[in-house]
């Protein structure tokens, strides 16, 4: 209920805000904090690259959120305790051998409850592919479609090759 009443304190719908539990059905109104100006500059000042595995372990929001993650999934399985251990040694680099192993990829959707590792990860979690709303803005230039209006631009930036 609190979530309601004081979204932007609680850090819903915020950049690396270090939220697990980061949506409507968790109380945090993700959609309307993220149309606050505060909350655009924060994922406008956000490179569209992936933070390094030495600086997320600095980072005591990436820190929140993978205690928030197994705070929420608890021990019903390994599973859960092996993503966390991952993301604190590898950061956005990991990705599983075989089925059913721990991989960044599996965090980096949100949902209706959850939220997701983008604005840590945006290469890794597609950004440069499609731009979603939890994405730094800075990945809009990748995620635009090439039109005949742009591809000079694309050229230009490198993005795409000329013929």
């Amino acid at each position: 209920m609190v979530r309601f009443l004081c979204p932007f304190s609680c850090k819903c719908g915020m950049p690396r805000g270090g939220l697990y539990l980061d949506g409507p059905t968790f109380g945090c109104a993700r959609t309307k904090c993220r149309q606050d100006e505060h909350v655009q500059k924060e994922l406008a000042k956000l490179p569209c690259k992936d933070e390094s595995a030495s600086v997320l372990k600095n980072d005591p929001s990436w820190t929140k959120f993978w205690t928030n993650y197994l705070d929420f999934w608890g021990d019903r399985s390994p599973f859960y305790k092996n993503m966390k251990q991952k993301a604190m040694a590898y950061g956005c680099n990991f990705h599983s051998s075989h089925n059913g192993d721990a991989d960044i990829s599996f965090v980096c959707d949100e949902t209706g409850a959850v939220a997701s590792v983008r604005t840590w990860c945006p290469i890794t979690c597609g950004c440069k592919m499609k731009m979603h709303p939890d994405c730094p803005t800075t990945c809009l230039k990748y995620s635009q479609p090439i039109t005949a209006g742009n591809a000079s631009v694309a050229v230009a930036r490198g993005l795409i090759a000329p013929y």
